[in-house]
């Protein structure tokens, strides 16, 4: 089983126009690390950086008018608020 993890960023004037997508498709032991990363011995911005680096390292980016001159780290900054919510007792 595989997990995507998917966000929009708006960029244009209008609603809807400009929106970009951004999805991350990861793996279940993959996913399950970054639950197990959510857990509260660690803070938040421990929690992003490590989410963000194993991210960055290990998966498949597939994403639709992807600018590859932007940097990585700023566009997955909201991982952050996919940790701080995430129920571990779910999986």
């Amino acid at each position: 089983m595989a997990y995507n993890i998917t966000h929009g960023q708006a960029s244009g004037e209008k609603k809807g126009v400009g929106m970009k997508e951004h999805r991350i498709r990861i793996n279940e032991v993959s996913w399950n690390k970054l639950v197990a990363m959510s857990n509260k011995q660690f803070d938040a911005h421990e929690r992003m950086e490590q989410a963000i680096d194993l991210l960055y390292d290990n998966y498949i980016f597939q994403q639709t008018n992807f600018d590859y001159s932007e940097d990585i780290r700023s566009r997955l900054s909201s991982i952050e608020s996919l940790l701080q919510g995430m129920d571990t007792d779910l999986l």
